[in-house]
C-alpha cells in the first residue's frame, strides 16, 4: 500500500509498504524526518485509480449473470415466488 508522509517543512512523500507494516516516521535521503500522515483512503482496480470502460462492462456483465442466476434458483426453491 501507498503510504503518505510529510515533513516539518511541510513536503508532502510517499512510500509503499505492505499493509499494517508501515512506520510511524521515515528518513529521507537527505537525513530529514517524515512523518505518516493520514488522508482519505484511495483503492484502485485494474491497476489504475478508475474501471476502465473494458472492465466496467466486463464487471457489470458478470454481476448482471450472477444476479440473474441467484433470480433463478430463489424462483425454483421459494414457495412464496411459486
Amino acid at each position: 500500500m501507498i503510504y503518505g508522509f510529510k515533513t516539518e517543512d511541510g513536503e508532502e512523500v510517499e512510500r509503499n509498504f505492505p499493509m499494517g507494516e508501515c512506520p510511524k516516521e521515515i528518513t529521507l535521503d537527505d537525513g530529514r524526518i517524515a512523518k505518516r500522515v493520514f488522508g482519505a483512503p484511495h483503492v484502485s482496480l485494474f491497476g489504475g485509480g478508475h474501471v476502465s470502460g473494458d472492465a466496467a462492462r466486463k464487471l457489470n456483465a458478470d454481476m448482471k449473470r450472477r444476479q440473474a442466476e441467484a433470480g433463478r434458483k430463489m424462483k425454483d426453491n421459494w414457495e412464496s415466488v411459486k
